[in-house]
């Protein structure tokens, strides 16, 4: 399965930071309401879920990549 999200990473986050759950808001009045309404957990905790998601089921790490003006992810199932 292939995830594009069609922007790039922000400036100065690597795809290993983001493993490592480093994260920057584009918006962070937008990622404070998500917070405070349970949208959102934590913010960078999504693609350490996503990690340890494939890893407990027994599936190949997702593979991240920066390229051009997208950010692809797949995930083999």
């Amino acid at each position: 399965m292939k995830e594009e999200n069609p922007d790039v990473l922000l400036a100065g986050l690597t795809v290993d930071d983001i493993k490592q759950g480093v994260s920057k808001l584009r918006n962070r009045v937008i990622g404070r309401v998500f917070k405070e309404l349970g949208y959102i957990e934590q913010c960078g905790s999504g693609i350490q879920r996503v990690i340890a998601d494939c890893r407990q089921a027994g599936l190949p790490a997702p593979v991240f990549r920066k390229w051009r003006f997208r950010f692809p992810v797949t995930v083999s199932l």
